[in-house]
């Protein structure tokens, strides 16, 4: 299967329908061109982008459905990497790629 597009996964997705809602973007800071698409080598799919807030939404897409990444990994990677967004958005493919 191919990876999605954030165009196609916003259209999929079933459930979380403010996620991608203009007024949530906005305040977040994002625009649908900010989320990248990964695909680890399990074949699992996730979709992040930075915030205005100096840190990451992370997202699993599964079954038409965005799941929130464990709240530990998040923080772990929000509190070690916040400062620095290449070593960070790193950290978010190293751990995609082991999934």
């Amino acid at each position: 299967m191919k990876t999605p597009t954030i165009y196609d996964i916003k259209y999929l997705i079933t459930n979380d329908s403010h996620y991608f809602d203009r007024s949530t973007m906005r305040f977040f800071g994002q625009t649908l061109k900010d989320f990248h698409v990964r695909k680890s080598p399990s074949g699992r799919i996730f979709i992040y982008a930075p915030t205005k807030h100096n840190n990451y939404s992370i997202r699993e897409f599964a079954d038409n459905k965005l799941i929130n990444v464990s709240s530990k990994l998040r923080d772990y990677l929000q509190r070690t990497f916040a400062c620095d967004f290449v070593r960070y958005e790193s950290m978010i493919i190293s751990f995609i790629n082991e999934s």
